[in-house]
């Protein structure tokens, strides 16, 4: 029988880290090694194995960090070669590397433990839309507040006519059993005017009234000025329909009128006769 050829074997890392005579001696202790490969190869003599093994161990012992970095064969080869040649130099270069590595890690863990988590940023999210959703509503109020808007509905079938703030508040317009359709449209139009001018003495800047009939808005604009300049009388001298209401109306509507708009797409027709609207 032949004689078996003797090979040393050094095993950095594996279950058992040493110098063994041979690949039969070692392989219990370099197969199935988990976590941080093993780590082995021939090494020539069992000398040579022994320094290798000693100078690798003296660059783990530097730093836990190195004892757990995966390292190849050729990349442990060469730390030997490096700690062999000249040992003070090398381990002050890892040392600065090592340093070097940990202070990344410390700004990197700093600049994570800064962010929100998820649950902080569901609740910084919640709470801008909840300020946005405020500020909007604040904003709102206070352009209803110096913009009013006045809708007025002509009541029918015995009900009372109203005006009605958009942002807000219903003020009732109550009619004279059995008047006309003509004058409860102009009691409604003086209502809106009382509404605004309130409206205006409270800090509002504009009013815009909607709903009123085209009669009423062109009988302040167009015919009242004119009645007016006759006195309130026909041109045969016959007094002019409710001229108390039109004239009181038109008073309040030339004190207030450059802040009151009648909404848009109202048509100023001219008057069809003299007695218009009535």
């Amino acid at each position: 029988m032949g004689r078996s050829k003797k090979n040393p074997i050094v095993i950095l890392r594996g279950h058992k880290t040493s110098v063994f005579p041979s690949d039969i001696e070692a392989r219990p202790y370099y197969q199935r090694v988990k976590g941080v490969p093993a780590i082995f190869y021939k090494c020539g003599t069992i000398e040579k194995g022994m320094r290798d093994l000693i100078a690798f161990q003296k660059w783990e012992a530097i730093a836990p960090e190195f004892k757990q970095r995966n390292v190849s064969r050729k990349e442990a080869e060469a730390i030997i070669q490096a700690m062999l040649a000249d040992e003070d130099k090398f381990v002050a270069e890892q040392l600065a590397e090592v340093q070097r590595e940990r202070a990344e890690k410390l700004a990197e863990e700093a600049r994570i433990k800064s962010q929100p988590t998820i649950e902080e940023r569901s609740i910084a999210a919640s709470k801008k839309a909840t300020e946005q959703a405020w500020n909007r509503l604040q904003d709102e109020l206070e352009h209803d507040k110096k913009h009013v808007t006045l809708k007025c509905v002509l009541g029918t079938g015995g009900q009372a006519s109203r005006v009605e703030k958009v942002s807000g508040g219903i003020s009732i317009v109550e009619h004279e059993k059995g008047a006309k359709v003509s004058l409860k449209r102009m009691s409604l139009g003086y209502a809106a005017l009382k509404q605004a001018d309130k409206a205006l003495s409270c800090d509002a800047e504009t009013v815009k009234i909607l709903g009123l009939d085209v009669t009423v808005v062109n009988t302040l604009t167009l015919w009242a000025p004119k009645w007016k300049q006759q006195n309130w009388v026909k041109p045969n001298g016959q007094p002019r329909p409710n001229a108390e209401l039109v004239r009181d109306m038109l008073a309040l509507y030339e004190q207030i009128k450059s802040k009151v708009c009648f909404g848009e797409g109202i048509a100023q027709k001219a008057p069809v006769d003299d007695d218009a609207p009535f």
